[in-house]
């Protein structure tokens, strides 16, 4: 898969979280990882890409588990796994399109 074709515009990530939203698919709208995980998970050797696997934290909420993948997008599950992602809601940030925040003009 070409690395450009999973590049994608502000106004489709809009709609795309927009729509999330408003279906209703998860209680949880995004999460957020600090650099630091994921320089180290993308450091390790023969990394190729991510993956991002939904799973359920043990306060029984949803959340994600991130691993590296090879270049045959197999999982690399002896390098660093990330999982403690700070969820959206409720610390979203601010005056981003993505979580329905206006910016200010």
């Amino acid at each position: 898969m070409s690395d450009s074709s999973q590049r994608i515009t502000l106004q489709q990530a809009v709609q795309m979280t927009t729509r999330a939203r408003e279906q209703k698919l998860l209680p949880i709208n995004a999460w957020h990882f600090d650099r630091a995980v994921i320089d180290e998970i993308l450091a390790a050797p023969n990394v190729a890409g991510i993956r991002i696997y939904l799973g359920v934290n043990d306060d029984n909420a949803p959340n994600v588990v991130v691993v590296a993948t090879n270049a045959a997008g197999a999982d690399l599950v002896e390098s660093t796994i990330a999982e403690r992602a700070t969820p959206c809601p409720p610390y979203c940030g601010d005056q981003s399109p993505l979580n329905g925040a206006r910016r200010s003009e």
